[in-house]
């Protein structure tokens, strides 16, 4: 199902990220997902974004890729831990960049299996992940990361 919805509606619209502050070798996650995409889809990226290093920086060069293409309406995809931060980051970049360009959250990752709900009030290596990256966001709100 997800191969499919990548096909037939935001194959030509994907923006990804660059490398990353601790990458120093290898290629970027943006040039990864587009070799992916082309070989296990058959669809090149019409956008591919590797030089940002954070948020902020995917956000404002992404933008300017965007707007030079004539682009006026962007779906934001990331994890919905991330997502307050990625709002935050692109509307400023929007903002900045002069407006004119509408934008939708679509937060995924965070749907839960709850089969055995007795066990979710068991610590769990989830958990702790999950405690982790909800800390790493609000560390980054709070130093405008």
């Amino acid at each position: 199902m997800q191969d499919r919805l990548f096909q037939d509606s935001f194959a030509n619209v994907v923006v990804y990220w660059g490398a990353g502050h601790a990458q120093t070798v290898g290629p970027a996650e943006a040039e990864v997902a587009a070799q992916l995409a082309a070989r296990d889809f058959g669809l090149p990226l019409k956008w591919v974004e590797s030089a940002a290093r954070d948020t902020r920086e995917n956000a404002a060069a992404s933008v300017a890729l965007l707007r030079a293409a004539g682009v006026t309406r962007i779906v934001l995809v990331t994890h919905g831990w991330h997502m307050r931060r990625s709002l935050r980051a692109f509307e400023q970049a929007i903002a900045g960049s002069g407006g004119g360009i509408d934008m939708t959250a679509a937060p995924m990752g965070l749907a839960r299996d709850e089969s055995v709900a007795a066990l979710r009030w068991l610590p769990s290596n989830a958990g702790f992940s999950d405690t982790r990256n909800a800390l790493r966001e609000y560390l980054g709100l709070l130093v405008g990361a």
